[in-house]
């Protein structure tokens, strides 16, 4: 018979799938993919919205098994290629991360990507109605590589 607590996270495993069947979110090994099928992968990548660019994958403070893009004000002169991106989202398969308040949360292909910054949940594009930005694709332009987002609720 399973504890209380695995219950619990069996419950809400089973209403993160469901979810996930009707959201254009995105999950690591989605990412990954997506990355992978970009023509030039010495292009730099950005965010959807061109004054912020992505600078690191940490665990998801609003749920810690879920991973965020980390994401910090537009430097070019720090900006990364879609293979150093590619090699970065590899690197989390497989790779525990600790919680912000602790605990400690494989990767895999299946986790979910969001955007955020450290100690919050929230990235540049949240609304009071929906507070989390979650990444829903990559597209590849002329010069760059956007990560598109999207505000949503859980």
């Amino acid at each position: 018979m399973l504890d209380i607590g695995d219950q619990i996270k069996a419950i809400l495993a089973k209403e993160k799938a469901e979810r996930l069947k009707t959201t254009s979110q995105l999950m690591l090994g989605e990412f990954i993919l997506q990355l992978e099928s970009v023509t030039d992968k010495t292009k730099k990548v950005i965010f959807d919205n061109p004054n912020y660019m992505p600078i690191n994958f940490d665990s998801w403070r609003g749920v810690y098994e879920d991973l965020m893009l980390e994401y910090d004000v537009l430097d070019e002169n720090k900006l990364l290629a879609v293979s150093d991106w590619i090699e970065k989202a590899k690197e989390c398969l497989g790779k525990t991360f600790t919680g912000y308040k602790g605990g400690d949360f494989t990767m895999g292909k299946n986790t979910i990507l969001w955007v955020s910054q450290y100690a919050s949940c929230g990235g540049f594009k949240q609304t009071k109605d929906l507070p989390y930005q979650a990444v829903v694709g990559i597209e590849e332009t002329e010069s760059v590589v956007v990560i598109l987002t999207e505000a949503m609720d859980i």
